[in-house]
């Protein structure tokens, strides 16, 4: 199953490690984990023009930055991995 981060760009939910609210990486600290992403070309924007970044989505490979809210982020994602399991256990087949 994939989780839809905007922008066109969707990503396995098995690749995610942490979804986390993009205010706390502005500064400080974490500013230095999004910094360091940038230099090495693992920061995929999943913003468009004009859009306020909101989100990050962390996996091994990449950082997403996402227009879509941390929250909706995480009930999309609990809510593909209910789906995923009903079907692994034949329910609604």
């Amino acid at each position: 199953m994939f989780l839809h981060l905007g922008n066109d760009i969707s990503i396995r939910l098995k690749d995610i490690i942490a979804i986390h609210d993009y205010e706390i990486f502005k500064s400080g600290p974490n500013r230095k984990c999004l910094e360091k992403a940038k230099q090495e070309g693992r920061l995929v924007l999943a913003v468009g023009k004009g859009q306020q970044e909101k989100s990050l989505v962390i996996t091994r490979e990449c950082i997403y930055v996402s227009v879509i809210s941390p929250l909706a982020l995480k009930r999309r994602s609990a809510m593909m991995i209910g789906i995923e399991s009903d079907q692994d256990s034949g329910i609604g087949a």
